[in-house]
């Protein structure tokens, strides 16, 4: 799993990434032991995604970890 918050990814990255997931979830069995963190981060990925569509934010928007300041 990423390092990184999916707040801080753009909105194509955060596609790209939940496409990723979905696959993985697909690939293991259920019994396989990373399935729940894999659970977890699509579930993560998939609020973000809906919190940027409910706020009417554009596509590339980076999230709400996003500063001025970082973003020079």
């Amino acid at each position: 799993m990423p390092d990184h918050d999916p707040g801080q990814l753009t909105g194509r990255q955060l596609d790209l990434y939940a496409s990723q997931l979905a696959r993985c979830l697909k690939a293991l069995g259920t019994d396989a032991p990373i399935r729940g963190d894999v659970q977890r981060e699509l579930a993560a990925v998939r609020a973000e995604q809906e919190s940027r569509a409910s706020a009417g934010q554009p596509p590339g928007w980076a999230g709400a970890g996003t500063t001025a300041r970082s973003a020079l």
